[in-house]
């Protein structure tokens, strides 16, 4: 993400530097921009991620686009498990990883500028306080599934701004090989974490899951479906 922004900005530098040269009394003249090349770029990749250098395992791939120019940048290389080399262009995979929350901030507050949720909306309002979460393997968890009562009056927003209480991560140690939605809500509803630092900002991987999955559970969808039709 810092080098994609990195990039960007530079790659908008050069093209304003290069998009002016002196005239009468030395005012700048207007030009068309010109395109980094590809030293330019290499240069620039390399100050923010040295290791690409020398590593058989490292790369990047940076799109860049102004008014008269487009394309796709690559450097380094990639591996997969067997060793075999992978490519690079405009469809290689990278993961995304936190930069995914913005995605999920940015529908919850689609849907409560939208008055579809109340911006005083609390984990209770979708979940209930007692019993077990079902065993279910749907996208989204139905109205009523169990959270636990030490959850239940926890605002949206406070999941949004940090300032919950909730740990950064609500995986239990030990807990096999998968671990999805339900399997968080069960081990949620018989587990309560302590909110000790309610109403202070401490990171948390686990609201963010929450509040995806209420954003989800208030629409009665699951949220790789409202992300693609929102957002992406």
């Amino acid at each position: 993400t810092h080098l994609g922004t990195a990039v960007s900005e530079a790659t908008v530098k050069l093209g304003v530097a290069r998009s002016k040269r002196p005239g009468p009394k030395g005012k700048a003249i207007a030009m068309d921009s010109v395109e980094p090349t590809r030293e330019e770029l290499s240069n620039l990749v390399t100050q923010y991620v040295p290791a690409i250098t020398g590593s058989a395992n490292i790369a990047a791939v940076v799109g860049y686009i102004s008014p008269d120019y487009e394309n796709i940048y690559s450097q380094g290389t990639l591996q997969n498990e067997a060793g075999d080399p992978l490519a690079l262009g405009d469809a290689t995979l990278f993961e995304l990883g936190s930069v995914t929350k913005t995605f999920t901030a940015t529908l919850y507050e689609y849907f409560v500028t939208s008055g579809a949720i109340s911006k005083d909306a609390k984990l209770g309002d979708f979940y209930s306080d007692s019993g077990a979460a079902a065993e279910l393997d749907a996208a989204y968890m139905p109205q009523g599934t169990a959270i636990g009562s030490n959850y239940v009056d926890i605002t949206l927003k406070s999941l949004a701004n940090y300032t919950s209480g909730l740990p950064d991560t609500g995986i239990p140690v030990n807990c096999g090989t998968h671990y999805g939605i339900s399997e968080m809500f069960q081990f949620l509803s018989g587990n309560p974490f302590e909110l000790g630092s309610k109403g202070e900002y401490l990171y948390s991987n686990l609201g963010f899951e929450l509040l995806a999955q209420a954003v989800a559970t208030s629409q009665s969808q699951d949220f790789h479906t409202l992300l693609h039709q929102k957002i992406l």
